[in-house]
């Protein structure tokens, strides 16, 4: 507010200064006069039950003549203090209509954002947003909003109007883009000094009052529409905003009751911020409209109710801390309020018990966790279905069924790994889901929000072992988004070592050269698989011929292949033609090797003796 101070007359001041105490002395009875370098003071007898209404006259009579009176109380002694009036430079309403036209902009552009995610899209680049967009964010939003804010300020320019009090257009302050509301409120301009404590009352109060009763048909249609259109949650909710909505939402909402959890409508949001509004300009602190009412009602005490409520502020910090900002922006603003100029005279037993309401009215507005982010959550939870024991071969594998249930708000990429204090190099796995019999490793498994998903996790040896053994190994199941968020599962491996015996009969033989002897090879397996292997012979002296076959010889083949179904016995036979030349009383050692993918089997021999 911009003021000239124009300077007292010089040339006759004695005789101005006997013409401001015959203005006083009309209402009260001056017994001392003390004069100041920028005021006079007049110490008076006053008639306590008179002290308002003759005060009210007295300021009328001397601001007529440019002059403000202050009445006080100070040791005893009742003193008008009587000062030129300010005279306050004229100003246009331009700031006002700029400010407005840019708040209407930024508060439609928020609207556009609210109405967009609404309908559960989202804005790409600018060029997106088509005219029924921009319409929808401007009614929806922006309209209902402004209509809140801007009736809560002429509720208070009305009052202020209605007291003598000069007073400007409220004064919109529109927001950057990403200020999810387009505005920071609004306020006006009073332009003259509070003469009473009745006045700073009803004009702290007219403001609360009109946004309050303004907001709650708003709030009515809000929820009217979130109903009807129906917008439901997203299925993935984290890193969403989440609304504490205050007590008087809630109890509108029991009229108007909506199932399950939703998305609110951009017009019932509007309605929260009103509210919202409401409260914060409700707190008794600083220039605050709770802190006219409070100064009001109880005078100088009412610092004491500023400290503690800017108290309270950082306290609840700790939970939304956006209240610390706000508590320091009150300190820095101040939280001393300038006394009327008759603050002397209380405020009747009406108004003390307005201002009881307005208490409540504070109560039921107020959210003290107005806002959080939804963290991301990528819960689950895992169970195995059967049994956590298995035996393993290198032929045979094993299936877990594993049951994973979503606990978290998003939706989760799977991924899985096996662990272990002992070395599993040889183990190895593979996954299957909801009817997939198998996927990479290095591809994920989906599980939605609130679904279930069956993980058969097969389980096989990689390599043949040569002893059988057991080992606990950890199935682990984590989110591929946040590996922090995973399970494990225990479960108990034996590892068995594929077993085929192989015997020939007989072990030794002595033969003539030019003949033929024939072996028996016996092949017995332990493995609960089926076993594919191959038989070949070497070591063959030089003119020798060997041949292997079951059941005909004229299937005889160097090198033999065969098929063990599981714990299978198999007869075969291998023949050696004895060569022309082989010396007399010489020895042969012809090695035969069972190669198998699953099973170890040491190589045999047979020793033939030539006659």
């Amino acid at each position: 507010m911009e003021v000239a101070m124009e300077p007292a007359p010089v040339q006759d001041a004695a005789a101005e200064i006997e013409r401001i105490k015959g203005v006083v002395s009309r209402y009260f009875s001056v017994y001392e006069t003390d004069v100041r370098p920028d005021s006079v003071g007049f110490h008076c007898r006053v008639d306590t039950e008179m002290l308002d209404e003759n005060f009210s006259r007295l300021r009328g009579e001397l601001e007529a003549l440019g002059y403000v009176p202050i009445i006080t109380y100070r040791g005893g002694e009742h003193i008008v203090v009587v000062s030129r009036l300010p005279k306050v430079k004229p100003r246009g309403i331009w700031v006002n209509i700029v400010l407005l036209v840019i708040t209407i902009m930024t508060t439609i552009f928020a609207g556009i954002i609210l109405w967009v995610g609404y309908q559960g899209e989202s804005i790409g680049k600018l060029s997106d947003i088509d005219s029924e967009t921009i319409l929808m964010g401007a009614v929806t939003f922006a309209v209902p909003l402004l209509g809140v804010l801007g009736i809560h300020e002429m509720g208070h320019y009305l009052m202020a109007r209605r007291h003598g009090i000069p007073a400007s257009l409220p004064f919109f302050i529109p927001a950057p883009p990403f200020f999810p509301l387009g505005t920071f409120g609004a306020f006006i301009s009073l332009r003259g000094p509070m003469p009473n404590r009745k006045t700073l009352f009803d004009i702290g109060i007219a403001g609360p009052i009109c946004g309050f009763f303004a907001t709650i048909p708003v709030l009515v249609i809000g929820l009217i529409l979130s109903g009807g259109e129906g917008a439901t949650m997203p299925e993935e909710t984290g890193g969403m905003w989440t609304v504490m909505t205050p007590l008087i939402y809630d109890f509108v909402s029991l009229f108007l009751p909506i199932s399950g959890e939703y998305t609110l409508h951009p017009t019932a949001f509007a309605a929260w911020v009103g509210f919202l509004v409401t409260a914060i300009n409700l707190l008794p602190a600083g220039s605050l409209d709770g802190g006219h009412i409070a100064r009001a009602a109880l005078g100088p005490d009412a610092k004491y109710i500023s400290w503690a409520a800017v108290l309270v502020l950082f306290v609840l910090s700790f939970f939304y801390i956006g209240w610390a900002i706000f508590a320091l922006l009150i300190l820095f603003l101040g939280l001393n309020h300038s006394p009327p100029l008759n603050d002397i005279t209380k405020i009747d037993r009406i108004r003390k018990a307005v201002g009881v309401g307005m208490v409540a009215m504070l109560a039921i507005s107020f959210a003290p966790i107005p806002i959080s982010v939804t963290s991301y959550d990528y819960g689950f939870e895992a169970e195995l279905v059967g049994s956590d024991s298995a035996n393993l071969s290198a032929a045979m594998s094993h299936t877990f069924m594993i049951v994973v249930n979503s606990t978290g708000n998003m939706n989760v990429d799977l991924m899985f790994d096996i662990s272990s204090e002992e070395d599993i190099s040889e183990l190895d796995y593979y996954v299957g889901y909801n009817g997939f019999s198998q996927i990479g490793k290095d591809q994920p498994v989906v599980l939605h929000v609130e679904d279930s998903v069956m993980i058969n996790f097969t389980m096989l040896l990689d390599v043949m072992i040569a002893a059988d053994r057991e080992v606990n190994v950890s199935i682990d199941i984590y989110a591929q988004q946040d590996d922090r968020f995973r399970k494990s599962i225990d479960v108990n491996i034996t590892e068995v070592a594929g077993s085929l015996e192989c015997v020939i009969s007989p072990a030794e033989a002595s033969a003539h050269p030019s003949d033929e002897i024939e072996f028996s090879i016996y092949l017995n397996s332990s493995s609960a698989a089926g076993i594919e292997a191959e038989i070949a012979v070497d070591n063959v002296p030089y003119g020798w011929d060997v041949g292997l076959y079951i059941n005909a010889s004229d299937n005889m083949t160097d090198i033999l292949s065969v098929h063990l179904s599981p714990f299978e016995e198999l007869l075969c036979t291998l023949l050696v033609n004895i060569g022309d030349a082989a010396s007399p009383g010489s020895e042969a050692e012809i090695r035969v090797t069972v190669n198998s993918d699953f099973a170890i089997c040491p190589p045999q021999t047979v020793v033939i003796t030539v006659l």
